[in-house]
């Protein structure tokens, strides 16, 4: 009868131990899936990363283009402004000269009319 006790207290606590490797297996199962998920979690979240990273660099790229292309276009206005600003001033030099000879011409067309009236004049008299 001692021996049967033993022996049924040895198998409760066989049964007990098997239950707890069994739950520990299960664990352990249970932990390596949620790896496996998380490891793969990981590896999409890197990949987004790498790709957003290869986006960044390309319009990093991109923006430092268009700064080269607007600093090239600002330069070439501002001597095409330059250009335009001197050729203005040449034709407002050239107009200039022109109102002086046509106001010359109207002061001597003035003086020549009035000496032609004068002479006139004087024939009539």
């Amino acid at each position: 009868a001692v021996v049967s006790t033993q022996s049924t207290g040895i198998e409760e606590k066989n049964n007990e131990i098997n239950t707890m490797l069994s739950k520990q297996d299960k664990t352990k199962h249970e932990l390596a899936a949620k790896n496996i998920e998380l490891q793969n979690k990981y590896n999409e979240l890197m990949d987004k990363c790498n790709d957003l990273e290869t986006e960044n660099s390309c319009l990093l790229e991109d923006i430092d283009t268009n700064f080269k292309a607007h600093t090239e276009t600002s330069k070439q206005l501002e001597t095409e402004i330059k250009e335009l600003k001197s050729s203005v001033a040449e034709k407002d030099e050239l107009l200039l000269k022109s109102e002086e000879i046509i106001n010359k011409a109207e002061a001597k067309n003035l003086a020549d009319s009035q000496a032609f009236f004068e002479s006139r004049k004087q024939l009539e008299t």
